[in-house]
């Protein structure tokens, strides 16, 4: 991301680019927990099955659930943040990190 320091870009410039395509409710959600950092990630993974059948899978990655707006927010460490309908979800799984 050479350069983009002189574009007025405030610090933390990858997290402003996936914060402004995140819903204003869930940019406040983040707000109220204090944001975000490393240790939120963890090795947890997270995976998600649509009611199509196709299904996606996020390493470093969890999810929080807002069941009035019927909204699913996803953060990944290293793939932004995203916003999925209950209603096209069949199945959504944190997945913890096996302990040797």
């Amino acid at each position: 991301m050479q350069g983009l320091e002189n574009l007025g870009f405030p610090p933390g410039v990858r997290e402003y680019f996936m914060l402004q395509y995140l819903p204003e409710h869930w940019q406040q959600w983040l707000r109220q927990r204090g944001g975000l950092s490393v240790r939120d990630f963890g090795q947890a993974k997270v995976h998600l099955r649509f009611v199509d059948g196709s299904s996606a899978f996020f390493e470093y990655a969890f999810f929080a659930i807002d069941e009035q707006r019927g909204e699913l927010a996803l953060f990944t460490e290293h793939c932004g943040y995203h916003v999925f309908r209950l209603g096209s979800l069949d199945a959504y799984t944190q997945l913890e990190p096996i302990k040797a």
